[in-house]
């Protein structure tokens, strides 16, 4: 988990510096234009893929992968 934290943090902290991430100020990834760039590199660079899986009501499982 570690490495997840690090990374990610470290990909948001270079985005901001190239100036592909202008917002300014304390800025939360729950905007596509935040998350989907860190997402892609996460995936390609260090092989780190979020799946996020729930349980259906008729106790099904769902599995959902993010599009990058």
């Amino acid at each position: 988990m570690s490495k997840s934290v690090g990374v990610t943090a470290a990909i948001g902290a270079r985005l901001v510096l190239e100036g592909k991430i202008s917002a300014k100020g304390v800025v939360t990834p729950m905007t596509a234009d935040i998350y989907e760039p860190i997402m892609k590199i996460l995936e390609e660079k260090f092989n780190i893929k979020m799946t996020e899986e729930s349980a259906r009501p008729d106790g099904l499982p769902v599995t959902h992968s993010a599009k990058l």
